[in-house]
């Protein structure tokens, strides 16, 4: 991938970030009614419980913060 070619910079140039920033925000449009949202789906998944099935790839305090926000 072209990202592992990537070099850290001594000092980030911010105006991609601006740009990517202008155009997220001027795209971003809501989803049409009935299409449920992400964060509504998210609801319904049994986070510790899928973690373990996959050998739990984040730390548990990971898992713990996100259900405690969300739960």
């Amino acid at each position: 991938m072209l990202l592992e070619r990537l070099q850290p910079l001594a000092k980030p140039d911010p105006a991609p970030f601006t740009t990517v920033e202008r155009l997220v925000r001027r795209f971003a449009i809501p989803a049409p009614p009935g299409v449920p949202s992400l964060a509504g789906k998210g609801l319904g998944w049994d986070l510790p419980g899928h973690a373990e099935r996959v050998g739990s790839p984040l730390p548990v305090r990971i898992i713990d913060a996100a259900m405690a926000d969300h739960g």
